[in-house]
């Protein structure tokens, strides 16, 4: 039994580690969650001059003010933007939790995305991949050209019922386990298991 207190105790373990690393409740005003969030929404907060603009059937929330902001919360490991490219775009410097991302292009003012494209295009931007399960904060400066952003998408990896629903099976699994060794040793200790007749000639 001393195998299935380990195990219990390796499962408590986890579910809190799960609790502190995972979603916050739906209830938390203001962080975005896993999905898409179409702009502008509660808790994406601006700095600047931001204008409402349609192109063809999407509205985007857009600024050309250089220095602008574009601040958000989120809860995931990824994040990505949905921003229109166009040769009027330029560039837009990029920090989360106060540091400056891997994976993008990096001068002396900082990692920064580069939006200017030959035609007008919509398309997704990762910022940010693989990141500690949690609440992250990322916030956007405008620095020249257009920055126009239609929507903030989030994912978590892995998602979290599907880590809860793992270590509930394994814990299952190991209790499972440790009650079969159990019985079993106190069945032989006690004589209740069949005993087999040796064969002949042995």
């Amino acid at each position: 039994m001393i195998i299935a207190f380990l195990a219990l105790y390796w499962f408590v373990t986890i579910c809190s580690l799960l609790g502190r690393l995972g979603l916050p409740p739906a209830s938390t005003h203001g962080v975005l969650r896993p999905g898409i969030t179409f702009l502008p929404a509660p808790g994406v907060e601006t700095t600047g001059t931001w204008v409402r603009q349609q192109f063809a059937d999407q509205a985007y929330l857009a600024t050309r003010q250089p220095g602008a902001t574009l601040q958000l919360t989120f809860a995931g490991t990824d994040v990505a933007l949905v921003v229109r490219r166009s040769p009027d775009a330029g560039r837009v410097s990029i920090r989360i939790d106060g540091q400056f991302p891997n994976g993008l292009p990096r001068d002396e003012s900082g990692t920064y995305l580069s939006l200017k494209a030959t035609t007008a295009v919509t398309t997704e931007v990762s910022l940010a991949a693989g990141l500690m399960p949690g609440i992250h904060h990322v916030t956007l400066e405008n620095r020249d050209g257009e920055f126009a952003i239609l929507a903030i998408r989030v994912r978590n990896w892995p998602p979290l019922d599907w880590a809860v629903a793992l270590g509930i099976v394994g814990y299952s699994l190991v209790l499972f386990g440790a009650i079969l060794h159990f019985w079993r040793t106190l069945a032989q200790m006690r004589g209740w298991l069949p005993t087999v007749p040796p064969r002949e000639g042995q």
